[in-house]
């Protein structure tokens, strides 16, 4: 399951009220919810209501690797929330191997190309004909 931290819409027409919640991804927005982290009113006189959130509740979801949309990230930002860094992916190739996705190419030799053929001509090597069956 993979839970996700976003915006649940409420409130009437033109007055705007917002719950933030911890959701699986695959429900609705308006749809069930794990958890109510806090709350958005963004026409609120009051800066102190406009924004409250349970930072300890979002820390631990954060920390046990819930997503963020675009709008909760700002909100968690300015509440001044630490969002750890997203670590980078680290390829894993084995020792050795080069090239994309740790492939090897075969040396030339294996290829029997035209200039293959014409470069051991030259040189007076035979070069080994498959045969014909």
């Amino acid at each position: 399951m993979a839970v996700v931290l976003r915006c649940q819409r409420l409130g009437r027409k033109n007055l705007n009220f917002f719950r933030i919640v911890a959701c699986d991804e695959r429900a609705k927005s308006d749809g069930r919810v794990t958890e109510v982290l806090g709350t958005y009113t963004p026409g609120a006189s009051d800066p102190a209501k406009m924004l409250t959130l349970k930072a300890d509740r979002v820390a631990y979801w954060l920390s046990v690797g819930a997503q963020l949309t675009d709008t909760t990230r700002s909100l968690i930002k300015q509440s001044k929330i630490a969002i750890p860094a997203r670590k980078k992916r680290e390829r894993k190739r084995p020792a050795g191997k080069a090239g994309v996705g740790g492939a090897r190419r075969k040396p030339a030799r294996f290829k029997m190309t035209k200039a293959v053929k014409t470069r051991a001509a030259k040189a007076g090597t035979p070069v080994a004909e498959k045969k014909a069956e």
